[in-house]
């Protein structure tokens, strides 16, 4: 409330009239009605502005930007930040997945290589494995589910040497692929396996070359193999065997 100054005699000044009077004119007194006048002060909380320190930070405004105001309610509280983190993550994932895939997916493992090295598993029924194998033999002489060296000898036995040499020259590419001369693959020719084997074992490979020689002169050429022939051929698949099986050099 304002401060009354009233006049103690009307003649004669009263010592605050008297002091104001020395003092002049101000702000927060009216000599007019001698009372005191309010003077409005204004508070600040932060004076962080008006200073040169370094270390003191600007004063924080109360009221959001637009820029802060469309953060908080951009999809339900997420940030750019936040999605461009998780979009990362997400790449990177992605990523790690698909080299996974892509390793397993050309990985070939060596234990689906399986062919018959003793005289009994040659007589065994073929396994899955096997069969998956015959399933990549050229179309000429792909067989499913049958032991192609029994099936050679059997042929030869009954005198039909043409479809015994077809079965031959299959069970010599399953051997040769088990034993790592050749890798049997859809589309590839049978000069192809060949080339392959003497590669890798020029002796192998001389010996799967009288089979293709003849495989291709009966097949293709309708030239029909003797009796004598084909006896030769598979005289010539047992030397083939045991020169894959005694040497240790070629891969396993």
């Amino acid at each position: 409330t304002p401060l009354i100054v009233t006049r103690v005699d009307a003649t004669e000044a009263s010592p605050i009239e008297e002091s104001f009077q020395k003092i002049g004119p101000t702000p927060w007194y009216d000599p007019a009605s001698g009372s005191l006048r309010p003077v409005p002060i204004q508070s600040r909380t932060d004076d962080s502005l008006n200073r040169q320190s370094r270390w003191q930070s600007k004063a924080k405004s109360s009221q959001p930007t637009s820029t802060n105001r469309v953060t908080r309610t951009f999809w339900g509280g997420w940030t750019i930040g936040n999605l461009i983190g998780w979009g990362l993550m997400l790449m990177i994932l992605v990523s790690v997945v698909t080299a996974i895939v892509y390793v397993f997916a050309t990985f070939e493992p060596d234990s689906i290589r399986t062919t018959a090295t003793t005289s009994s598993s040659r007589k065994a029924a073929p396994d899955q494995q096997v069969q998956a194998k015959v399933s990549l033999l050229p179309a000429e002489i792909r067989v499913s589910n049958i032991n192609l060296r029994a099936e050679a000898e059997r042929l030869i036995t009954a005198g039909e040497y043409d479809r015994a040499v077809i079965a031959l020259f299959g069970h010599q590419l399953l051997m040769l692929d088990h034993r790592g001369l050749v890798r049997l693959s859809r589309g590839k020719t049978n000069r192809r396996y060949l080339r392959e084997a003497v590669s890798v074992s020029p002796g192998a490979g001389e010996l799967l070359a009288q089979t293709v020689d003849d495989f291709e002169s009966s097949y293709f050429g309708r030239h029909p193999l003797s009796r004598e022939r084909c006896q030769w051929l598979w005289r010539q698949n047992l030397e083939l065997e045991r020169l894959v099986e005694a040497n240790e050099e070629l891969p396993a």
